[in-house]
């Protein structure tokens, strides 16, 4: 019978994976479920719908805008396809959690249910990860918010701070009174006409900001939790190869012992000196717990699998995406003169380059863990154990661990660090590119105005 206190410790162990934040914020935009386990409820299809289906006629909008202002100013066309881009890429990310919804939950159900800690070490590797995701979604929302925070209110401050008179007769001066370039079905000069205009626009801000940062920290999430799985597989590998170390050691000692008795001929007939010394099933418990580590790693495999699926049409999206709003960004910074169109060009080129540099960041931290699972399996004592089936397993599992797990962009890229510079690298040479095409016809433009 259990006492109180084994009852108490037991009712305790629970999972140190929650998600809780996540699915409030994905939630919000209408991209999770309301119980676990259960199918997509229809009460919260219509909320989906509505976020989304705004996304996608604000799209329409900004594409109607940017034909029917094509070959007008350079500056309002760059910001209208940097707009154009980031909503682009909402839109994909919705779309793949809802059309993988069912195996993401699946893997957050798995990571939850095997993430109860069984000794100290464990609970501290789970409660860092879960430290560690909290407060990565915490700083997301507070960038966030700052983001939208400035592309909102740099349209409205332009607008007050122009005479009555030039606030609705300038044509040109409409491009900066709104956060968003677009073409809408009515008149948009008139006041209450703005006030309306800009409500929506900023409503439609706010969906497709809370998509990006519902979206890229549930991801975000699962990798941090598959990569704590990780650091209690080896850390598993480094207690397997204490223990090796130690049997090892003591059935060196029974052989020598074994030896000495031989030579004197004091040594009994069908004993076994190495069992007698280290307990009869000293090898047979270090092996089960070898393959229980070679379970959990391909286990762990399955998990990366599974967010592969989700995660290659996201990164390939986001990461295209993002070079070209970078060139985009950094060529409307060259050649803006105006200083709220420069502050609107860095929060673009900002939120761009933090969006990659996260995947890129956490996909390099995969990388690197699952490389250390095979330092950590040379060292689990396979040198020490006697038995071939051990020796055998290990080996197996050294060289499958040699093959890191990685996230890739659609199988053309690998998400790390080596990609986030060459992916700047490109923007750099487009936006080299832009510039002096751009200087080039500034020229031409002076030549043939000089010569009339």
């Amino acid at each position: 019978m259990l006492d109180k206190r084994d009852t108490m410790a037991l009712q305790e162990k629970r999972s140190l994976v929650q998600f809780g934040l996540n699915r409030r914020l994905l939630r919000c935009v209408g991209l999770w479920p309301e119980e676990r386990g259960s199918p997509w409820r229809p009460s919260r299809w219509p909320n989906a719908l509505l976020q989304q289906g705004s996304l996608a006629a604000m799209v329409t909008s900004e594409l109607a805008a940017l034909r029917q202002y094509w070959g007008g100013e350079l500056s309002h066309t760059t910001i209208n396809a940097c707009i154009i881009l980031l909503v682009a890429v909402a839109l994909c990310k919705a779309s793949s959690l809802v059309s993988l919804r069912r195996p993401i939950i699946q893997l957050m159900h798995t990571l939850q249910d095997t993430s109860v800690p069984q000794n100290e070490w464990e609970e501290r590797i789970y409660s860092g990860a879960a430290r560690h995701a909290r407060l990565l979604t915490l700083v997301l929302c507070v960038d966030y918010a700052i983001v939208a925070f400035i592309w909102d209110s740099l349209p409205l401050l332009n607008f007050m701070q122009q005479s009555p008179e030039s606030r609705y007769n300038n044509s040109d001066a409409i491009f900066s009174q709104y956060p968003i370039i677009a073409l809408y079905p009515w008149e948009v000069q008139t006041g209450p006409a703005y006030a309306f205009t800009y409500t929506l626009q900023v409503m439609c801000g706010a969906i497709f900001t809370m998509t990006h940062l519902a979206c890229d920290t549930f991801l975000m999430s699962l990798v941090i939790y598959i990569c704590s799985q990780i650091d209690v597989l080896r850390a598993s590998l480094q207690q397997l190869g204490r223990r090796a170390d130690r049997v090892g050691a003591a059935a060196a000692v029974a052989e020598a012992q074994a030896d000495a008795e031989l030579s004197v001929g004091r040594l009994g007939g069908g004993s076994d000196p190495v069992k007698a010394l280290c307990g009869q099933g000293s090898e047979q418990e270090l092996y089960q717990e070898l393959v229980a580590c070679i379970k959990h790693h391909k286990n762990i495999i399955g998990y990366v699998g599974v967010l592969q699926q989700v995660l290659s049409p996201v990164a390939l999206a986001q990461f295209m995406c993002s070079m070209v709003i970078i060139c985009l960004s950094g060529f409307g910074i060259a050649i803006s003169n105006d200083f709220g169109a420069l502050c609107r060009y860095c929060v673009y080129f900002t939120g761009a380059a933090i969006q990659l540099l996260i995947f890129c960041w956490y996909g390099e931290v995969l990388i690197t863990k699952s490389e250390r699972v095979s330092e950590a399996a040379m060292g689990c004592g396979w040198t020490e154990v006697r038995g071939r089936h051990f020796k055998s397993s290990a080996l197996i599992l050294m060289i499958r661990a040699q093959r890191p797990l990685a996230l890739t962009g659609s199988k053309f890229y690998v998400i790390s660090l080596k990609t986030f510079v060459q992916l700047l690298n490109a923007s750099y040479s487009f936006f080299a590119v832009l510039r002096q095409l751009n200087e080039s016809g500034h020229r031409e433009e002076e030549g043939a105005l000089a010569s009339l």
